[in-house]
């Protein structure tokens, strides 16, 4: 079965909370979309917004994130730099985290931190590491550093940051499939575009996770939206 993993930008504690008790019981994990201000056009929670301290009681272990006991937080770090701040995100206690291959060009050094701080993927503590790209990026550059991570996320769209951003369909599509075909076995996320609507060419092309944002926060039925994109089988 695909995974489905709403995405949220959240602007305060509030707004996330908010959020994600409107997907409570419906889905295992939840994507927070951590956005400095810098590597995107806005800033997100808890860059931005009203912060009331949350993230800051996070790290000292005071605090959970909302609903961290139905759902697993995975945190897609649309920031400049990551490599600065990515060990606050593991101390706080996410399931998974996603780097940008455009943000940084220390990649090398995240992962070797990662190789030392992470415990082995056949471990309950195990963190999930994932490569994002933009559609704009040609794939050859990422395949070096693909053995190194557990999945890929392709970017529907290079205007990132942003709901409401439709699908490059022409390049979203073949990039799937090639890396598809070169890596029979990887995970494949698609982040940006993922509607009911298009969810399944993205499957078919060989995507075996969807994120979306708008088309499940927005629908009438959400716990129905998910059920009808989870639905969706894997092409073999």
């Amino acid at each position: 079965m695909i995974e489905i993993i709403p995405a949220i930008i959240p602007q305060s504690p509030d707004d996330l909370r908010a959020h994600m008790a409107l997907i409570d019981g419906f889905v295992p994990t939840v994507q927070i979309d951590v956005m400095d201000g810098v590597y995107t056009p806005e800033a997100s929670w808890p860059y931005a917004g009203d912060d009331d301290g949350l993230f800051g009681r996070i790290l000292e272990e005071e605090e959970g994130f909302p609903f961290w006991q139905e759902m697993n937080i995975e945190a897609d770090l649309m920031v400049s730099h990551p490599e600065e701040v990515f060990e606050e995100w593991i101390k706080a206690g996410v399931a998974r985290i996603i780097f940008h291959f455009e943000s940084t060009e220390k990649l090398g050094e995240i992962f070797d931190r990662m190789d030392q701080i992470n415990p082995p993927k056949d471990s309950p503590l195990h963190v999930g590491v994932g490569l994002a790209f933009k559609p704009s990026t040609d794939i050859s550059l990422l395949e070096d550093w693909i053995p190194r991570v557990d999945y890929v996320q392709c970017m529907g769209n290079d205007n990132i940051g942003f709901h409401h951003v439709e699908l490059d369909e022409e390049r979203v599509i073949p990039n799937i499939q090639a890396l598809r075909m070169t890596f029979p076995e990887l995970p494949i996320a698609v982040d940006i575009g993922v509607t009911t609507e298009t969810a399944p060419m993205l499957v078919e092309a060989g995507a075996t996770r969807l994120i979306s944002g708008s088309a499940i926060f927005e629908a009438e039925d959400i716990e129905g939206t998910i059920a009808e994109l989870s639905s969706l089988d894997e092409v073999e």
